[in-house]
């Protein structure tokens, strides 16, 4: 027994071969060519004349269960590959018959994820077009549907920096983030705000071109509070110092900044799928509160808690990617989004210290805009910090003298 155990192991290769094989054999052996047949015949056939017949609807429906069992088994994307093949797949995951369309949409991601040649392919044919103009009908569209489209979009950008580029240029990422935000049903909201965040890890890599760094996640250098450092010295030095020292001064701070190289300067492109990714972090922002609110009004028996930890777990994941990318990694435009942010949410709360530490959101903290306080705010803080400062000493100097 021993010794046929150990024979196993060093024939691993050959044993999975063999167990593939025998997995065909159990789910229909030499019929995968029949059935790939049947799917370039089916969907080689008119549209309009597939949905007149509920013959031939049946048989499409039958067919996409027995591929989505066979598709398990291995690599059969080759198949697909000729004109037949993505005619038949535009055909049948694009068809007016709901029902077919959300049976062969769930196949795409057994076809086309992690197999390049075959990610390439489909965003060079007009399949691809069609799954992105479906995107627009995202208010009509049924959830599942919607949920199938998102992950078959997916399955075909992720780790193809090729692929990612023309679904870029073709604003692929504005149209999900619009998802994000308006889509009524929160699982398809959390799913396409997923979606931004797997094809950002999927892209993060040197050898699709990134040359930035990731700083830690709690690296915060003192360039952030540089502003109000030099504010701060021109308080304690108002009296000796001029206006001009110091404008000098935050020119110099500036100029300092600007020479540090930004991360993602190599890959445009994916710098702005990170200002895209900051939007939807501040829409599930204020979706998350809105389902917290829902489950109080329906209970927790009717509430989908999964959806929920969904959403918590996708707003996590995004935030740490903002955390982890400095705020200079950013268009002037959602540094502007974030200002406002900053001004509504934030404004009020002053932390008192010595070395001003701002109360913003984590993540707002990454993408501090230096004007946050106005000059009058910022003496004010500084005037109160001293003070306060004053105070503790005089208490301690009492208690030392009564002792």
């Amino acid at each position: 027994m021993q010794a046929a155990t150990d024979a196993m192991k060093g024939n691993k290769a050959e044993n999975m071969q063999f167990l593939e094989l025998a997995m065909r054999e159990a789910v229909g052996g030499q019929e995968g060519p029949c059935l790939f047949t049947q799917f370039f015949l089916l969907g080689g056939d008119d549209p309009e004349t597939l949905v007149d017949s509920p013959a031939k609807i049946a048989a499409a429906k039958e067919l996409a269960d027995q591929l989505e069992d066979y598709l398990l088994l291995g690599n059969f994307a080759e198949q697909f590959q000729q004109a037949s093949g993505l005619k038949a797949l535009a055909n049948l995951t694009c068809s007016k018959n709901e029902e077919i369309r959300l049976l062969y949409l769930r196949l795409v991601p057994q076809l086309a994820e992690n197999r390049l040649a075959f990610q390439e392919m489909l965003v060079d044919s007009p399949v691809f077009e069609k799954y992105l103009q479906m995107l627009d009908d995202y208010k009509t569209m049924k959830p599942a549907i919607l949920l199938a489209l998102l992950s078959a979009i997916s399955a075909i950008i992720r780790g193809s920096k090729p692929a990612f580029l023309k679904f870029h240029k073709a604003r692929g990422t504005d149209k999900v983030l619009t998802i994000v935000k308006l889509v009524e049903d929160d699982k398809c909201a959390v799913r396409a705000a997923y979606l931004l965040w797997s094809i950002n890890e999927s892209l993060s890599d040197a050898d699709l071109g990134y040359t930035g760094r990731y700083p830690e996640e709690n690296d915060v250098t003192e360039e952030e509070y540089s502003d109000e450092e030099a504010l701060y010295r021109e308080f304690k030095n108002s009296s000796n110092l001029k206006k001009s020292t110091t404008q000098k001064k935050r020119k110099t701070i500036s100029n300092r900044i600007k020479s540090k190289k930004p991360i993602g300067k190599d890959f445009k492109p994916l710098v702005e799928l990170r200002n895209v990714l900051f939007s939807a972090y501040l829409a599930l922002k204020d979706r998350i509160p809105q389902m917290e609110m829902e489950r109080e009004e329906v209970g927790e028996e009717d509430f989908d808690e999964a959806v929920y930890e969904f959403a918590q777990e996708t707003f996590q994941k995004i935030r740490s990617i903002l955390l982890r990318v400095d705020h200079h990694d950013v268009l002037d435009k959602t540094k502007t989004l974030m200002a406002d942010f900053l001004k509504t949410s934030n404004r009020a709360k002053k932390q008192r210290g010595r070395k001003v530490k701002l109360t913003a959101d984590p993540v707002a903290k990454r993408f501090d805009i230096r004007q946050w306080y106005s000059r009058d705010e910022m003496f004010e803080i500084f005037k109160a910090s001293d003070k306060d400062i004053k105070n503790l000493t005089d208490a301690v100097k009492k208690v030392q003298l009564k002792k």
